[in-house]
């Protein structure tokens, strides 16, 4: 009694409820009131065992209510009657994997309070309309969980759970029905499926999530609402329209962890408006060959592509978005004529707005910040960008390959305008005037210009088919590149300071016979100085340092990238003090190269190189490393302290200059220096380790050096005949023959003066004299006259250490044969230190072995170091030697 109860106050809930529907669905007020209740199962006497048995008896307008059990059958629902069971938990018919469980032919139908499974359909509408299936748990059917075809028209879908079927809701040719408050989750293919002329339906304030395919599925349908849908996620398609027109989906609450957040094919004229919150997708929204569309204000965000992607589409209006935290905000691909305004694109990993292979299009009044790029064009041409912000993004606009661009009005923050491209036009035929800013200061874009100075107020500059430009003593800071120059040569870039710029400092693309000197370049994020397929440039005495690259020279074939002369940089704390890519036939001369974090000299793919007389030290990889690099020629150069010293992977490249001229120095060579000769097999030392400096199996030095090269100062000249000199190193071994072992053979005599041993002071060493000998020892403080016998020039190596400290030399009345032990030429005035000239000593004299005549030293003239002097001294006094 107390069921039959409960059954006749659902009943009554069902007969007399009423139904809000928004929008496209007309309002549905049940039309046949029920005569009677007809019960199922229970334990009342007159109860029917089948649900089908009762169906059959009853006549339109009755309830049929079921009570708890499982019903094994297949319900074809053929009359307008109430179908309700007492829970629908427990409540459940089951369709034996045998067609479909419920089947429903006839309009008025209302079903609700069933667990319905194991069918092919769980619940199927044939060109019925005005149903109410509501509160049910429709699970684990073959085919759809819920069926509507042919013309089922004006159903309510509500309150269900639709789970673990191949299709959670499918509609075919079927109109203005209402899927709302559904929860459909774990259907193998879609959640909701709108097939071929399912027009005009509203599904609204549904969670649908884990569906193999789609969570919203609508094609060949049009005028279709999605809104207001609480949650739907981890499908393959949130919601995806294919030939679907004239569409609304908007005020969906969350879009996420799906592949596609909203996905529109050869759809055009939808609408996906306001406030769609479509997150944590692979791609958020995404366009292909679809025009026309509105996509506005909606929030596109932490997707792992782009927030908005469109390819192939046209005339589409995207406005008002907030795009951010994704790899892109906004991807055009081959789309033209778009509308991309007033949006917000913030932190996305790669760029605000990319804009690919796509032309016409209006980019204006945006938003960017913090994005690798806040717009970036690439094989783009004729695109307006205007009134938009930048700020803080790696690059505020990059023109990659893109042409006739109209740049105005634009305000740049701590970023700028980056110009790569490899024909001319990609670099000269933009419109980009000083109404673009970079952190308050004009854009300086100058193209096809001969001549002139670069005002002092410039923000940033970019030369583009310029040649004969002066850019020197700017201050630019917090810019993408400080300084661009694009298929441009003979232009002056020198005295400027350029800081903190996240891509270079100074770029260089296509650019022939620039001098690059003396800028201060630090510290900016990649590129100090970049030459990209720049030949024939100065780049001299700059200091960059705290750069990923100091220098990065990138060249191509055997036209580009050729003959650049790096020399004398200060390229030092970067994470490479110089890079060479594919270049060729460049010198790398007289640069310092300090504790960068991998390699001091890095080449890759680079061959007929000349890298001589730098200082590499206390690199934190390798000194020099060589990567499929060829027939470059490394020598004299000072490897000190390098992790790795040098690594080289090929057999090609030559380590060493040959004989006598010797190769580098290394720091951890453990040899000695006993014999001389090309094959170090004369006794005597030559400055050059007797045995070879292995780099690996196929690569060495055949002649290390023994001490650290330093141009002009390890060694001199000699010349044919008599020699006046001197030896600026510390001799620790002092035997003369040592000494001067680098010449032995070459020379027959020596003498030295010495004014302490009057009056004999004159002391010699004769090569052929086997007796009679008196000099034998030879050091710094001394000058010497030495005889060469070998015609031309003679090389003679210095020996030694340099002096850390300043050396002391006694000079007593009279003459004094000295040598000057320094590290530097100095004037007569700044070398005597501690000695007056006039009081201490009258007169000082030196001996040209070139000119064979004698030289008075006068106050302007130069100590130089391996010369020897004669300095006549008044009084006895230590000369203090200055380093």
């Amino acid at each position: 009694m107390i069921k039959k109860i409960i059954a006749v106050w659902i009943n009554l809930v069902m007969l007399f409820g009423f139904i809000v529907i928004v929008d496209v669905v007309t309002d549905i007020t049940p039309q046949v009131k029920a005569a009677s209740t007809l019960y199922v199962g229970g334990v009342g006497s007159g109860n029917y065992t089948s649900i089908q048995w009762a169906i059959d008896n009853a006549t339109s307008g009755d309830t049929v209510f079921v009570y708890n059990g499982t019903y094994y059958e297949n319900v074809v629902v053929n009359k307008t009657i109430n179908l309700a069971g007492e829970n629908k938990d427990t409540t459940i018919i089951d369709g034996k994997e045998s067609g479909d469980v419920v089947t429903i032919t006839v309009d008025w139908v209302n079903v609700s309070l069933f667990t319905i499974t194991n069918g092919s359909s769980g619940i199927y509408i044939s060109s019925s309309s005005n149903c109410d299936i509501s509160d049910n748990i429709v699970n684990s059917n073959n085919n759809d969980g819920i069926s509507l075809y042919l013309l089922s028209d004006h159903n309510d879908i509500r309150f269900n759970t639709i789970e673990h079927n191949e299709n959670g809701i499918m509609l075919s040719e079927s109109n203005h029905n209402l899927i709302s408050d559904n929860y459909i989750i774990d259907n193998d293919g879609d959640g909701i499926y709108l097939f071929f002329n399912s027009n005009s339906n509203n599904i609204i304030f549904n969670i649908i999530e884990n569906h193999n395919n789609s969570g919203v599925k609508i094609l060949e349908s049009d005028n279709n609402y999605v809104t207001q849908n609480f949650d739907i996620n981890n499908n393959d398609y949130g919601v995806y329209l294919w030939d679907a027109h004239k569409n609304d989906i908007s005020m969906n609450a969350n879009i996420h962890n799906n592949t596609y957040g909203v996905y529109l094919e050869s759809s055009n004229n939808n609408t996906i408006l306001l406030w769609n919150n479509v997150h944590n997708n692979n791609y958020g929204i995404y366009l292909v060959s679809s025009n026309d569309n509105n996509i506005t204000e909606n929030t596109a965000t932490s997707n792992d592509q782009s927030g908005i992607y469109l390819q192939n589409c046209c005339r589409n209006n995207i406005t008002g978005n907030n795009a951010s935290d994704n790899t892109d905000g906004i991807y055009l691909m081959s789309s033209n004529n778009n509308t991309i305004t007033d949006n917000t694109v913030i932190s996305n990993t790669h760029d605000g707005i990319l804009v690919h292979t796509s032309d016409d299009n209006n980019i204006t009044s945006n938003r960017a910040s913090n994005n690798g790029a806040g717009i970036n064009l690439i094989y783009s041409s004729r695109n307006n960008i205007k009134n938009n912000t930048a700020s803080g993004d790696n690059h505020g606009l990059i023109l990659h390959d893109s042409s006739c661009t109209n740049i105005t009005y634009n305000s740049m923050i701590e970023n700028g305008i980056t110009i790569e491209g490899s024909g001319l036009k990609y670099w000269n035929t933009h419109d980009i005037d000083t109404s673009n800013t970079v952190n308050g200061k004009p854009v300086y874009y100058w193209k096809n210009q001969t001549g002139g100075l670069v005002p002092s107020d410039a923000g940033q500059v970019i030369l583009a088919n310029c040649s004969n430009i002066k850019v020197e003593n700017l201050q630019i800071t917090n810019v993408s590149s400080g300084i661009e120059l694009g298929f441009s040569s003979n232009n002056d870039i020198r005295y400027n300071n350029l800081s903190d710029n996240f891509l270079c400092g100074i770029y260089l693309e296509l650019s022939h016979k620039n001098n690059i000197t003396s800028n201060n370049i630090f510290p900016n994020n990649h590129y100090g100085i970049c030459l990209r397929f720049a030949s024939e440039n100065n780049i001299a005495n700059n200091t960059s340092l705290n750069n990923y690259y100091g220098v990065y020279l990138n060249g191509f074939g055997p036209l580009y990238g050729i003959d650049n002369l790096i020399i004398n940089n200060n390229l030092s704390f970067n994470e490479y003090g110089i890079c060479l890519d594919e270049a060729r036939q460049n010198n790398i001369t007289d640069n310092y190269l300090y504790s960068n974090n991998q390699h001091g000299i890095y080449l890759i793919g680079s061959i007929l190189n000349n890298i001589s007389e730098n200082i590499i030290s206390s690199n934190n990889l390798y000194g020099i490393y060589l990567w499929v690099s060829l027939l470059n020629n490394i020598f004299h150069n000072n490897l000190i302290d390098n992790v790795n010293q040098a690594y080289d992977d090929e057999n090609d490249n030559h380590w060493d200059k040959g004989y006598p001229y010797g190769g580098n120095y290394w720091s951890d060579y453990s040899g000695v220096d006993n014999f001389k000769g090309p094959n170090q097999d004369i006794h005597g030392s030559d400055g050059m380790g007797d045995t070879l400096y292995i780099i690996d199996a196929d690569s060495q030095d055949n002649y290390p050096l023994m001490q650290p090269y330093k141009p002009l100062e390890d060694y001199i000249i000699l010349k044919q005949g008599w020699n006046l000199i001197s030896l600026p190193f510390i001799q620790v071994e002092q035997d003369l023959t040592r000494v001067l072992g680098s010449i032995d053979s070459w020379y027959d005599t020596l003498q030295w003066y010495n004014p302490t041993n009057l009056p004999k002071p004159w002391k010699h060493h004769k090569v052929s004299k086997p007796f009679g000998n008196d000099l034998f020892e030879l050091n710094e403080s001394m000058g010497f006259w030495v005889h060469i016998t070998q015609p031309g020039d003679t090389i003679f190596l210095f020996n030694g250490t340099q002096p850390s400290v300043n050396q002391s030399i006694t000079l007593f009345p009279g003459w004094n044969m000295v040598g000057y032990p320094s590290l530097s030429n100095r004037n007569r005035t700044t070398a005597l230190n501690n000695i007056i000239f006039g009081q201490d000593v009258d007169a000082i004299w030196t001996f040209n072995a070139t000119t064979q005549t004698w030289k008075e030293i006068g106050p302007t003239d130069d100590f130089e170091l391996g010369r020897g002097y004669w300095v006549h001294s008044k009084v006895t006094k230590v000369w203090d030697v200055p380093l």
